[in-house]
């Protein structure tokens, strides 16, 4: 029994060791220092080619961030927002597509790139109804490359929404694109 303790206690050392403890501690992730107390702002842009660029930054919806301070304690915080659906204006976070079919560039503010990025996207038919509860199921999953997302005009105005995720957290964002005059 004796030599069982002093395996664990010996086990437990070299993991504390290993771990360590850092009172200096740097707030880097991925190899650089995270200067940011809060998801960096998405910028939404969008050229076809045959039409001037289009641009904006999105409106962050819930999010949550972690930073870690010099001391080495991590602060979080948590928010929560209306879903995707329940803005009650989008005119400011539109891109009109006109006739045109191309890429959506989804650009983070001080090039600080997520680990993942994933998109929803909803009919805008569902925001006319009373109620949201139950269409979050009927939005359809996009394509996400890189920080493109393609698009092409089917005649239908949809609202869209990017998830986010990095070591520190994750964010969600929402903009709407639309035909022209719409």
């Amino acid at each position: 029994m004796k030599k069982i303790s002093a395996i664990v206690i010996m086990a437990l050392l070299i993991l504390i060791s290993l771990v360590g403890c850092n009172n200096n501690a740097e707030n880097t992730v991925a190899g650089r220092q995270n200067t940011l107390n809060e998801p960096p702002a998405l910028y939404v842009s969008f050229n076809s080619g045959d039409s001037s660029e289009q641009g904006f930054n999105a409106v962050r919806l819930s999010w949550t961030w972690s930073v870690l301070d010099e001391d080495g304690i991590i602060h979080t915080t948590c928010t929560d927002s209306c879903g995707a659906l329940q803005l009650s204006d989008y005119s400011d976070i539109t891109l009109f597509l006109n006739d045109d079919s191309g890429e959506i560039t989804l650009g983070f503010s001080d090039d600080y790139q997520p680990l993942s990025v994933s998109a929803k996207r909803w009919d805008v038919k569902y925001l006319e109804m009373e109620s949201d509860v139950g269409f979050w199921d009927e939005g359809e999953s996009i394509e996400v490359i890189g920080s493109k997302i393609s698009v092409r005009n089917d005649g239908i105005n949809y609202i869209y929404e990017v998830y986010a995720n990095w070591s520190e957290g994750n964010s969600y964002y929402v903009f709407r694109v639309s035909m022209a005059g719409e």
